[in-house]
């Protein structure tokens, strides 16, 4: 059974408006939060740390914001126990292979028997219904000051934006998301306090050729960030690809 419209409906009869946020293109994308109990669809040894049980088995994913819109073909998944962006789903590929959304929750919950079922056998990767999927450690890991587990501690609304705040170590981290260009461009911004030495955050490898940075330099996948640019970081994720994008490239944009 098609399980895209049943996504589409939850965000219409559940989500929080947030507002509309002006594209590149000039069309608004109407902006949608909530929050959510998943079970948890990570695979990666490093990214699931956070969710390791005493018996070697792994939590569910408890109260993660879920952002999205109406007509935007890809919905974004933050996770506060981990302090990172964890997934992205493709609603059109989820027609056929994404499980069905549990209800939203208002607070922190149990997973439980309405969690989201994911399939218990890996997805064919020409089926896989997941764009992103969170690995290895937390991103600012390798920032000097940032030892230690993130600790989450709020959100707000900046612009129409969500932005997450959690310290880690040394650090005081801002981090905002929201979607551009009818969905179809994802941005992450970072803003650090605390951070001398300027920053190490950790980039999807195999998205190197669909992500361009306003600051800094990458390399082996580490944009480095000078100390005298964390207040602002923008990351753009280009969630369709472009025909002429190469293997392993990157591009950084310079304000």
């Amino acid at each position: 059974m098609p399980r895209c419209p049943e996504l589409l409906s939850y965000f219409l009869a559940f989500a929080l408006l947030v507002g509309a946020i002006s594209t590149d293109a000039g069309q608004p994308v109407r902006l949608d939060i909530s929050r959510r109990n998943l079970e948890n669809f990570l695979t990666d040894k490093e990214a699931l740390t956070p969710y390791l049980r005493s018996d070697g088995s792994h939590s569910g994913l408890e109260d993660v914001f879920t952002l999205g819109a109406i007509d935007a073909p890809f919905a974004v998944f933050w996770d506060p126990q981990a302090c990172r962006l964890i997934g992205i789903l493709n609603l059109q590929q989820s027609k056929t292979s994404a499980p069905t959304p549990s209800p939203p929750t208002t607070g922190a919950s149990p997973a439980g028997p309405n969690s989201e079922k994911v399939p218990s056998n890996p997805v064919p990767s020409s089926t896989e219904p997941y764009l992103l999927k969170a690995e290895g450690p937390f991103p600012l890991s390798k920032t000097i000051g940032g030892g230690g587990s993130p600790h989450f501690f709020g959100f707000r609304i900046v612009d129409g934006k969500p932005e997450f705040l959690y310290l880690c170590g040394l650090l005081h981290i801002e981090e905002r998301l929201w979607l551009e260009d009818e969905g179809r461009i994802l941005k992450q911004r970072f803003s650090v306090t605390h951070a001398p030495k300027g920053l190490e955050i950790a980039l999807p490898l195999q998205w190197q050729n669909r992500i361009t940075t306003s600051v800094g330099t990458v390399k082996n996948g580490i944009l480095s960030v000078p100390s005298t640019a964390t207040s602002e970081v923008v990351i753009t994720y280009s969630l369709i690809p472009s025909a002429t994008s190469q293997p392993g490239s990157h591009s950084t944009d310079s304000n």
